[in-house]
């Protein structure tokens, strides 16, 4: 970068332009590139390992839903069996 003497000169918005483009825009740049990258993995690693954990719980209500639904069956059939032995035991008096 060659090193230009001070002038007295006002600067233009041509000149502001010109320096943001040549100092300020590569600072940002190198900035974004090292603080704010890192940050944007990270947080997509988080939201990877986050998706992943809620399929998984999907899984396992699905499952304990499917459980809990055989299991009714279950219990309506054994209601129904007591019924019909209760009205036997009715009958027989």
């Amino acid at each position: 970068m060659v090193k230009k003497e001070f002038s007295s000169k006002p600067m233009t918005m041509k000149d502001l332009g010109e320096f943001t483009e040549a100092v300020i825009l590569p600072g940002v740049e190198a900035i974004v590139e090292k603080r704010v990258k890192p940050l944007e993995d990270k947080i997509g690693n988080m939201e990877a390992r986050i998706m992943s954990k809620l399929d998984n719980i999907d899984f396992k209500i699905s499952a304990q839903s499917e459980q809990a639904r055989k299991d009714s069956e279950q219990m309506h059939e054994w209601v129904q069996e007591i019924d019909e032995r209760v009205t036997l035991l009715q009958a027989k008096r």
